[in-house]
This record gives C-alpha cells, structure tokens and sequence, in this order.
C-alpha cells in the first residue's frame, strides 16, 4: 500500500497481487479496490424521514474501480464512523495511521527541507 494525505483526508492507494474484489453478484462486471480513504468530519450525512440530520465523526470509503462496460465507473462504499468515549484501540485501524504518520513526516521533509 501506498499511504497519502490529501486535503480532505488519508487514503490508502492499493497494490496487491490479487487485488481485493467488491462482491456485486447481480453485476456481470468486476469492480477492483484502488484505495481506501478516512475522512474527518465525515464526507455525507443522512436526512431522516422526520427531516432530522444525522451527522458523523468520520467515514471510511473503500473506492472501486469498474471493469466491463463500467471500465470508467467507480463505486464507494462508505462506512459512518462515530468517536465511542473509552473506546479501545482498533489494531487493523492502527496500521493504517501509523502508514498515514510515516507519509506525513516525509511529506513534511520534503517541503520544509527537514533532515
């Protein structure tokens, strides 16, 4: 994986052997994940039929990549994300930030000339 932080959150290019497919049964194309991303606050919200607005933390989009006759198209699947106080530690979720904090200081040497 290649990590990267954008102006708008982390993101997670992917580059396996065997790509990680979405499972869109009813669809004759294959739909590849490219790369996760982690927005803070999140990207969307949820009107509800009382007209209520849900708001969340943030949200994880796993980007697909179309194939076939949707070779331009690409599919998110976004996951809503909310701060639980005393929340334990995500192990999976730490690999991530720690590959987001290694591209961060580099992106930071390189701008600011650091060694």
């Amino acid at each position: 994986m290649t990590f990267v932080v954008t102006p708008t959150g982390l993101r997670a290019d992917v580059h396996c052997s065997e790509q990680p497919q979405l499972d869109f049964s009813k669809n004759e194309n294959s739909w590849t994940l490219r790369y996760i991303q982690i927005k803070t606050p999140a990207e969307h919200r949820i009107k509800k039929t009382n007209g209520d607005i849900l708001t969340f933390d943030g949200e994880l989009q796993l980007a697909h990549s179309g194939s076939g006759k949707s070779k331009t198209a690409i599919a998110i699947v976004a996951i809503f994300l909310k701060a639980v106080p005393n929340a334990k530690d995500n192990a999976e979720l730490q690999k991530y930030i720690i590959g987001w904090e290694a591209s961060l200081q580099a992106q930071y040497q390189t701008w600011c000339s650091f060694r």
